[in-house]
């Protein structure tokens, strides 16, 4: 039976709070001004949603780190749509996004959702399953 919480959305959102919550100033008036056009949201989000798939797609069936590796590619592009896809080629990004990912698999709560997630991305009818 699929849960009526999408886990993936739920984490995004997660995400979301947790990056409002360090930056309140700029997060703040930059959602609020990406709020204010609802049309571009959704496309936003379209594109977001095609991104992941490409990224999950691209991770092989085999490797033994799927799963990991296919949370952290959620992961990189959700924080990249939420912070700017400037930030892919800093150097730091990548071990941004190593602490956060780790921070989650901490907490009990947050991992089960995160695996929630993850079964979603590669279940057969995402579109990177």
């Amino acid at each position: 039976m699929k849960s009526a919480i999408d886990p993936p959305s739920s984490i995004a959102s997660l995400v979301r709070a947790a990056l409002a919550q360090q930056h309140k100033g700029k997060a703040g008036k930059r959602a609020s001004a990406a709020s204010g056009d609802a049309q571009a949201t959704g496309g936003r989000q379209s594109d977001l949603g095609s991104l992941i798939a490409a990224r999950v797609a691209a991770i092989p069936a085999g490797d033994s780190q799927r799963k990991h590796k296919v949370f952290r590619a959620f992961l990189e592009a959700t924080l990249l749509a939420e912070l700017g896809e400037h930030l892919q080629t800093d150097p730091l990004f990548g071990n941004m996004v190593d602490t956060v990912q780790e921070q989650m698999a901490a907490d009990p709560q947050i991992a089960a959702a995160v695996e929630q997630a993850v079964q979603v991305l590669l279940s057969p009818s995402s579109p990177g399953g």
